[in-house]
């Protein structure tokens, strides 16, 4: 048993303390398996603000109860701090967060769940003149933060945190024209290659920035968005046939490793800087999710069936089962989808010069597993 001293401040296992002769404050807890205390620095020598700290880390982190009670203010900065920071729309959850503790002041979180207390969150929403759909996103990540803190122990019941039914949210971003689409390809090299992948897959902007060449399969023809180890949730992500286009691009960037976006060699988890530099000049509603939008207006205009576009899209359809939908065995799978995007991709940008170095990859891919290349026509 580790020997009982009195800690300025304790939060679940964890407390704060300091060693002899320095001013810094530490995150402390008693190892069980190394009979040890383990101490990690927090980076401060203000007390209250180590307390803050301990508390956010333990609210992102810890297991377990946090104390007498865990306040809601607690709970929105642990789950900013453990998944929403980490996410595109990082500024809409800091929003979300601040518009419930402006309603409902720093209570114990147990207090804001239920039929009462989040009908007068949606009445105090609504009378600043929101919309439905918005008052429906800010609900959203207090649900969110809420379920988090039950499933790690803080919370002794699940949140009841109901939505405006019937609301309908706006799409996020418009569509794009092809002349838009080529003003941005005008852009840095690393926003270019997040446009083609986009336009080739139909995806979500953070499985565009999250794609690595592990994810990209040569031999069977097909990007996997969904990464191994990742679990599939509601915004699922599609393993996606390659069209032709595409896999010239693949080949005149790599074969590599690592993200196939980077800038300056390090992985990009926005592209919203370099984005809105290059969309200078396009009107409103122009943004990284526009693409997708893109791509889903182009292959029913294309007369892409419906079934094709949700498999794209990693949409669920009625009647048929994940593996159906995704499975990429059959050689024409998605051949319509294929042919389309194929196109899309020739009008807005394919060029001679990814034709040549398509070519010399392939041929060195070819030689790597064992085989002497052919003629090479990448146009299929």
């Amino acid at each position: 048993m580790a020997k009982y001293v009195k800690r300025a401040f304790q939060v679940g296992d964890y407390w704060l303390d300091r060693r002899k002769g320095s001013p810094a404050w530490l995150r402390c807890r008693f190892n069980t398996d190394t009979r040890q205390t383990d101490r990690v620095s927090l980076g401060t020598d203000d007390y209250d603000e180590a307390k803050r700290r301990l508390t956010a880390w333990f609210a992102a982190h810890g297991k377990g109860p946090m104390g007498p009670q865990v306040m809601l203010s607690e709970v929105l900065l642990g789950y900013f701090e453990g998944h929403g920071k980490h996410v595109a729309s990082a500024a809409d959850v800091r929003i979300s967060n601040r518009y419930w503790l402006e309603h409902f002041g720093n209570v114990p979180a147990h207090t804001v769940s239920g039929h009462e207390p989040i009908n007068s969150l949606k009445r105090h929403l609504l009378d600043k003149g929101f919309a439905d759909s918005y008052v429906n996103r800010i609900l959203s990540v207090g649900r969110a933060a809420l379920t988090r803190a039950y499933e790690r122990g803080l919370l002794d019941k699940p949140p009841i945190v109901k939505a405006i039914r019937g609301a309908v949210g706006d799409a996020k971003g418009r569509p794009l024209e092809i002349w838009e689409l080529r003003h941005l390809l005008k852009g840095p090299e690393h926003l270019r290659r997040f446009i083609l992948l986009s336009l080739a897959t139909g995806a979500r902007p953070d499985a565009i920035t999250g794609l690595t060449w592990e994810q990209v399969d040569f031999q069977g023809n097909v990007l996997r968005l969904n990464p191994v180890g990742r679990s599939q949730n509601k915004k699922r992500r599609a393993s996606v046939p390659m069209c032709g286009e595409v896999r010239k691009l693949l080949m005149s960037w790599g074969p590599s490793s690592g993200p196939l976006v980077q800038f300056r060699d390090k992985p990009i988890l926005r592209i919203k800087g370099s984005w809105d530099t290059a969309r200078e000049g396009l009107s409103e509603g122009a943004n990284p999710y526009s693409l997708r939008h893109t791509v889903a207006r182009w292959l029913r205009a294309k007369s892409v069936s419906v079934w094709e576009v949700a498999a794209l899209l990693g949409h669920k359809m009625p009647g048929h089962t994940v593996t159906e939908m995704y499975a990429a065995a059959d050689p024409k799978h998605m051949e319509a989808t294929k042919t389309a995007l194929d196109e899309l991709l020739r009008v807005v940008c394919v060029s001679e010069e990814v034709e040549a170095k398509a070519s010399k990859s392939l041929i060195k891919l070819e030689r790597a597993n064992g085989f002497e290349p052919s003629t090479l026509t990448l146009a299929t």
